[in-house]
């Protein structure tokens, strides 16, 4: 919408849009923070990927990309990738990438 506005002024963008979900794993609940966004978020701003990869992420909405941090509270040393995560507010989605920061889905 910017880019339709400002044309050449804007040399990239990309839509977000934060919720707060619940991870339901076996009896416990966690709160978290997702970020959805558009695949060109990755390519605007640097994250350190520690596992898969956040392109192959953003390019299906029924994938997340998690923080090092979730990844270890649920998961352990256990690799989370294809692992499914149940969340409450959204779909579940599957996971497809490590990034050092920030939970990230992607959206269309």
């Amino acid at each position: 919408m910017l880019q339709e506005y400002f044309g050449d002024k804007i040399e990239q963008s990309a839509r977000t849009f934060g919720i707060a979900a619940d991870i339901h794993k076996e009896n416990a609940t966690f709160r978290t923070d997702l970020l959805d966004v558009d695949p060109s978020f990755v390519e605007m701003f640097q994250f350190e990927v520690l596992a898969g990869s956040l392109e192959d992420t953003l390019a299906n909405i029924a994938n997340i990309a998690l923080s090092e941090k979730t990844a270890r509270r649920h998961f352990g040393h256990q690799d989370p990738i294809g692992k499914i995560f149940d969340y409450t507010r959204t779909s579940p989605k599957n996971g497809a990438g490590i990034s050092r920061n920030g939970l990230l889905t992607g959206h269309r």
